[in-house]
């Protein structure tokens, strides 16, 4: 829990410092790349927990916000799950199962 707090308070802090500097570097900045959001568990597997805190949800809902500022900011932001379900591999013809940043071509990957 304390953990889900430092992390939120320091995207909170990030996302006030980007947006003073947006002047410097325009709305558009991250236009054109595209950026991998993993919140790790999910479905079964809904890591430490207190009460009816879930690490899961907390993960989930951090990396959704990230992923709105992202976006505002230009960026094209794929999640590896949306939802409170296990991400769901996708098989390739020959059966080999890559990994997200191959699948998508993405410029940054960020895994918990």
């Amino acid at each position: 829990m304390l953990l889900g707090v430092i992390i939120v308070t320091g995207i909170w802090t990030w996302s006030q410092q980007a947006n003073g500097m947006m002047g410097r570097f325009g709305p558009d900045a991250l236009e054109g790349k595209m950026i991998v959001l993993d919140p790790g568990r999910g479905g079964v597997d809904g890591g430490a927990s207190h009460g009816e805190v879930i690490e899961s949800t907390i993960t989930l809902q951090l990396v959704q916000e990230v992923k709105r500022q992202l976006e505002k900011r230009g960026a094209s932001v794929i999640l590896t799950r949306s939802t409170e379900a296990d991400a769901i591999e996708e098989a390739q013809p020959d059966g080999e199962y890559p990994t997200v940043r191959a699948r998508k071509r993405a410029d940054l990957l960020y895994r918990e």
